[in-house]
């Protein structure tokens, strides 16, 4: 048995590769047309709005060390207290900051809790 198979759950070699991945091709081969608007595959094909890219633009002016180092792995501090604020507003429902983890994706998010540690 390889380190990845002592890792993962049994389970995770049945996953099927993602009909997302199938659409994101697709996408990529629609760029061409203008008069698609994707907000699919993680990249939408609208440019963020003036107000956003200013204030990204004076963080990074302002913060280049904050920017350009690396985050805690599980995301950052103030935005899982927001999230854990958002969800007990929303439902009522109470999680601390550190029951909270911020992935990069969906799939990052399947593969952290597939891994079947001992």
């Amino acid at each position: 048995m390889g380190f990845f198979e002592y890792l993962m759950s049994k389970r995770i070699s049945q996953i099927k590769m993602s009909p997302m991945r199938k659409i994101a091709a697709l996408l990529d081969e629609a760029k061409r047309k203008k008069d698609i608007i994707s907000f699919g595959g993680g990249a939408p094909s609208l440019i963020p709005p003036k107000e956003i890219l200013d204030n990204l633009y004076n963080h990074v002016r302002n913060n280049p060390y904050e920017i350009s180092r690396y985050g805690s792995t599980q995301g950052s501090v103030e935005l899982r207290e927001k999230i854990s604020e958002d969800v007990f507003k929303y439902s009522k429902v109470k999680y601390e900051k550190d029951e909270i983890i911020i992935t990069e994706g969906s799939t990052e998010g399947i593969f952290f809790v597939s891994f079947n540690i001992p």
